[in-house]
């Protein structure tokens, strides 16, 4: 590591709008949270050297809240690099093991372990009583690995050493919460809903201020209804869901994680078989989601450049997460392409003209129309409005194929 770096002093100005920042996200405030830390990095500069690293960090806390994976990873690895420069290893431990928590989270898309390997060759160099502070996160690090192994024993030993670690999140709530969460990513990897809904069972009643973790709970409740054999129950947890995903439409902060809740709503609901407009909304609401994600991703795309993050080690960590959302899309659309199939319904039976502020997306070629005679590739339409609605139809050229497919049959 380079010692010729040092760690910038942190000014008043800067301290005073992280602080109002971070205060801001953690009241759920997404929108006010952002525009601070975006302000504070415009306001970098060679005088004040210590806006960049505090406004990215920031910003990278805010993404990882709301299930941005793309936008947290991209910081979190210009950081740890920054750190690493600068000789600091305390920031360094601190960000690779956010960096390491982000690619579990992307498991099997994505490894974590050499982000661990080279965390843990920096705690190796810390005194003991730096490295302890890390410790907490390591185990939950530790937790998620086991859990997606389906490891009982490990799981439940990892999760026992991040429940006792020394916590360095103010929020009291926090780390109880993330505890319950883990025991209950536990037992639904090994197929025990029941015992996953006790331990979310205990969250309820807890106050908690951050809109995409609220919406994360929620996706893991009916994840864990869908691991049990009641179908009463995972009706509950799907209406429980569906009015949650309805209130959160406009918010675009979150479409990351409404991506996640209305993907496993959408599963909830075809096992329980309910009313086909229902099914038919959710995939509305999941496919809207997926625009509004695009949106982000474009606007996240044009930092890159400016970060020097747009080389070849860059792009191989990046895709995984690629990956991921492509497969989002994906599965998104061909739930819509196998249930319009399902139903024999007619080809042009939904050509009919769409209210003010409708996109039409053709669930066999995964291309929009943004306006009436033009058909875009999805990957390319990035909605001007993050309030887009959308709904699913069949364009002219499918609508033909298809007609001839069916005379073939």
């Amino acid at each position: 590591m380079s010692t010729e770096l040092s760690t910038p002093v942190v000014d008043e100005r800067t301290r005073d709008l992280y602080r109002a920042a971070l205060a801001a996200l953690d009241a759920g405030q997404l929108v006010e949270s952002e525009a601070l830390w975006r302000e504070l990095l415009a306001e970098a500069s060679p005088e004040r050297p210590c806006c960049e690293p505090y406004a990215l960090g920031g910003l990278a806390t805010l993404y990882a809240r709301t299930g941005r994976d793309f936008e947290s990873v991209v910081l979190l690895r210009y950081l740890a690099d920054y750190w690493l420069e600068r000789s600091d290893g305390v920031r360094a431990a601190g960000t690779l093991v956010n960096l390491a928590l982000m690619l579990s989270f992307l498991h099997p898309y994505a490894d974590a372990s050499p982000v661990v390997a080279e965390l843990q060759e920096v705690l190796d160099g810390l005194p003991p009583e730096a490295a302890v502070m890390a410790r907490e996160d390591v185990e939950q690090v530790l937790a998620f690995e086991a859990i997606q192994q389906k490891d009982r024993a490990g799981g439940e030993a990892a999760i026992e050493r991040f429940a006792s670690a020394p916590t360095q999140d103010p929020r009291s709530w926090r780390k109880r919460v993330t505890t319950l969460q883990l025991r209950a990513g536990l037992d639904v990897a090994l197929g025990d809903g029941d015992a996953a809904l006790a331990w979310l069972d205990q969250v309820e009643g807890t106050h908690i201020p951050c809109p995409g973790l609220a919406l994360s709970l929620l996706r893991q409740r009916i994840e864990a209804a869908l691991a049990t054999s009641c179908n009463e129950q995972l009706l509950r947890e799907a209406w429980r869901g569906l009015d949650v995903l309805r209130r959160s439409e406009g918010d675009e902060g979150v479409a990351a994680c409404r991506i996640s809740l209305a993907t496993v709503l959408a599963k909830a609901l075809e096992r329980l078989e309910d009313d086909r407009s229902i099914q038919d909304e959710v995939q509305d609401q999941l496919a809207t989601a997926i625009l509004q994600r695009i949106a982000q991703l474009d606007a996240a795309l044009r930092i890159l450049p400016e970060l020097g993050l747009a080389d070849a080690p860059a792009a191989t960590l990046l895709a995984p997460v690629r990956r991921a959302f492509r497969r989002e899309q994906r599965v998104a659309l061909e739930r819509v392409a196998a249930r319009i199939r399902a139903t024999g319904e007619a080809p042009h039976a939904f050509a009919a003209s769409f209210d003010r502020g409708w996109v039409r997306l053709c669930a066999w070629c995964e291309r929009v129309a943004p306006r009436e005679g033009v058909w875009v590739p999805l990957g390319h339409y990035v909605p001007v409005d993050p309030a887009i609605r959308l709904t699913h139809t069949i364009c002219p050229a499918c609508s033909d194929q298809l007609v001839r497919d069916s005379a073939r049959a």
